[in-house]
């Protein structure tokens, strides 16, 4: 695990499945790439102004969705390559639930930005990954615990 500034890189290996997560708490921006049974998932989510952007690849193919926050509910069901992957979001007051299933590997991230505090929880192959980071005056703090590790 690297700390520089306000930079994060958390790399964890569990099922001979690849997770990293990648995060800068700089105007709550938030990069977490994934690898998950050798399809990779490129989660790219920034809430500015209730705006929330979010960049998937899987199986070499790019799914690009841009969301605004309206008091409602996305539901976002996809078939890319024989690959699965059924996002459900929630935005509000800066609350992100993603729910992603791919190749009967289910990632479930949770993020929420309030007042530069990002708590991330992951689940991937039975295993929690649960993050928590808060940034005072350039100084990071992360709690990770990691069952079944």
């Amino acid at each position: 695990m690297r700390v520089n500034n306000p930079r994060v890189n958390v790399v964890i290996r569990d099922n001979k499945a690849r997770v990293n997560v990648d995060m800068c708490v700089n105007k709550p921006r938030v990069n977490v790439v994934m690898r998950v049974n050798k399809a990779r998932i490129n989660v790219v989510i920034r809430v500015n102004k209730d705006r929330v952007n979010v960049v998937m690849r899987v199986n070499k193919a790019r799914v690009n969705a841009v969301m605004r926050d309206n008091k409602a509910r996305v539901n976002v069901d996809m078939r890319v390559n024989k690959a699965r992957v059924n996002v459900v979001m929630r935005v509000n007051k800066a609350r992100v639930n993603v729910v992603i299933r791919v190749n009967k590997a289910r990632v479930n991230v949770v993020m929420r930005v309030n007042k530069a505090r990002i708590n991330v929880v992951m689940r991937i192959n039975k295993a929690r990954v649960n993050a928590v980071m808060r940034v005072n005056k350039g100084r990071v703090n992360v709690v990770i615990r990691d069952n079944k590790a």
